[in-house]
């Protein structure tokens, strides 16, 4: 890239260090490739010298900034720079703005802000600990999404990002934007349906704390529906183990793993599967090719009760998920509808096949959604000598968990 372009073209930054594979760095990666096509700006991963943006960015258009917890980056006046959605109170301390650093956010996962008491069951003892948690302790969590809605500062990812704001904070955000997330390469494949007796059912996603309990339920679900079925895992994560013990119990469904797979590859294998089960950007890559996709929901805690699977088509708002608890299921065995879906894909696997496809297609084609991705950067007004200091300060929840606030202390450096 010529100097000249460097000089006249205003600094883009995305942040999120990582060093495993998850939807908010496959997004920051396909807007950054997207947005270095337009040269528009000068377009920076900040990310681990081993992380996953790092290991797969364009290096022909995109600019590489190595993050490590123990050296500062500066930014310049009139630089802009994308975060996911955080309270200032974890900001890294090795981030240096200037005064007219212009800092976004976007909303990609419902607890971003204020999560402390959404695992708790008892519905009422919810509603209290959160009212006293907003007059207190997420006071300036509120303050910071009020200043940056204000300032259009922040968008979101779907209705269930929105939903929770309100349910944390009470706070209507009235005109909230909405961005969804990136997809790209939507292709519809040929399908080998061969086998109506049993089913190959494919996860792709993270093992983490919000999404193993529902992985578990379905499995289990799916082994009763379809005995002798075999069910894909793509996926690495701290609850990985957990997984496979948990799995190991279950003896009638051929369960197998796989830590990773490449786009190129998912649209050539693919073709074997007869249904697909994930949440977030996962869910849209499998339904992307055709592949009859359930839009599974978070839960942080083991499942009692009969879920409701839902096909990510029935969606509204965008939304690839929503947190729920134990609270939300039904006791009556009559709501448990997997049964129904499976021989709903069975029978019917074209019409599900291309209403999967072309919901993705419709609402998620990146070339719909740069446009508004472009007007959120050049419209927003917040500045860093905007923001009040006190918000970057921790609150007594954090100092009392002794939490670190450099990214790479506690993403795995």
């Amino acid at each position: 890239m010529e100097e000249k372009d460097l000089q006249n073209k205003k600094d883009l930054y995305l942040f999120f260090p990582m060093k495993e594979v998850g939807g908010v760095q496959i997004l920051f990666l396909r807007l950054s490739e997207y947005l270095a096509k337009m040269n528009l700006f000068n377009i920076y991963l900040i990310d681990y010298k081993d992380g996953y943006m790092a290991n797969n960015y364009d290096k022909n258009n995109i600019y590489l900034v190595e993050y490590n917890h123990k050296n500062n980056i500066y930014f310049k006046d009139n630089d802009i720079v994308l975060f996911q959605s955080m309270p200032l109170s974890s900001m890294p301390l090795n981030l240096v703005f200037s005064p007219k650093t212009k800092i976004l956010f976007w909303n990609l996962h419902p607890l971003n802000f204020g999560s402390f008491s959404q695992n708790i069951n008892n519905k009422i003892l919810s509603n209290i600990i959160n009212y006293i948690l907003r007059k207190t302790f997420y006071k300036n969590e509120l303050n910071t999404i009020k200043l940056f809605n204000q300032n259009h500062a922040i968008c979101f990812m779907d209705g269930a990002n929105i939903n929770s704001i309100y349910n944390i904070f009470k706070y209507k955000i009235e005109f909230p934007l909405l961005i969804p997330l990136l997809i790209q390469n939507i292709k519809k494949v040929k399908f080998i349906q061969e086998n109506s007796e049993s089913i190959n059912a494919l996860w792709i996603g993270r093992i983490c704390d919000f999404k193993v309990h529902i992985l578990i339920y379905t499995i289990k679900e799916l082994s009763k529906i379809k005995p002798n079925s075999n069910f894909t895992i793509i996926g690495d994560g701290d609850y990985l183990n957990y997984l496979k013990n948990e799995l190991s119990k279950i003896k009638n469904i051929n369960i197998i793993y796989r830590k990773y797979i490449s786009p190129n590859d998912l649209e050539k294998e693919i073709v074997n599967y007869n249904i697909g089960f994930s949440m977030g950007t996962s869910a849209l890559d499998m339904a992307k090719h055709g592949l009859p996709t359930i839009c599974l929901d978070a839960f942080y805690e083991k499942i009692d009760g009969y879920y409701k699977f839902k096909w990510l088509f029935e969606r509204n708002d965008f939304t690839l998920g929503e947190i729920l608890n134990n609270n939300s299921l039904s006791k009556n065995i009559e709501d448990n509808n997997l049964k129904q879906i499976i021989g709903l894909c069975i029978d019917s696997f074209d019409e599900f096949s291309n209403k999967s496809f072309e919901y993705v297609n419709k609402n998620f084609n990146v070339d719909n959604s740069i446009e508004s991705i472009k007007e959120f950067i050049y419209k927003s007004t917040l500045y860093y000598k905007n923001i009040p200091k006190k918000y970057f300060e921790f609150n007594l929840i954090q100092k009392i968990k002794k939490t670190k606030k450099a990214y790479g202390e506690y993403n795995n450096e």
